[in-house]
């Protein structure tokens, strides 16, 4: 069975600490499987690394996570996935200047990171949020 787990409030947990907590707790972590983690960067303004789309679209398509930060938010939007799904980036116009056919402005959140579905994204700034949110996508059990 699937369980709640509280820890107290603090920024951010080491790995070690997560687990030690959780074996102290009597639980242990139930890993959902692989993901994509798109890295962030200037590189992906341009477009030149698009070449990358047609496995992002496999995944995407099998519902398999998919991580951006940063520019690689870019990516996700100029293949459409952004416009039906909360996300965030470096900024909503960061996104319009880079990715002319987005249409997900109004699904755009300020915030440092958003999990919506299979898709997982972060600003520049947020490494940290971008990490807790892939952590959080797996599951603690009894």
């Amino acid at each position: 069975p699937e369980a709640t787990f509280t820890m107290a409030a603090r920024r951010f947990y080491t790995t070690r600490e997560l687990r030690r907590e959780v074996m102290a707790a009597g639980l242990r972590i139930r890993w959902r499987g692989e993901r994509l983690v798109l890295p962030g960067g200037s590189v992906w303004e341009n477009g030149s690394m698009d070449e990358i789309g047609r496995q992002v679209d496999e995944l995407h398509t099998i519902n398999k996570p998919i991580a951006s930060i940063c520019g690689a938010t870019l990516l996700l939007a100029r293949k459409g996935y952004l416009d039906s799904l909360k996300h965030t980036s470096n900024a909503s116009d960061y996104i319009r200047n880079f990715a002319v056919n987005y249409q997900g402005a109004g699904n755009y959140l300020n915030e440092h990171a958003v999990t919506d579905k299979n898709l997982i994204t972060a600003n520049g700034i947020a490494p940290v949020e971008f990490a807790r949110e892939n952590i959080q996508e797996h599951t603690i059990i009894r």
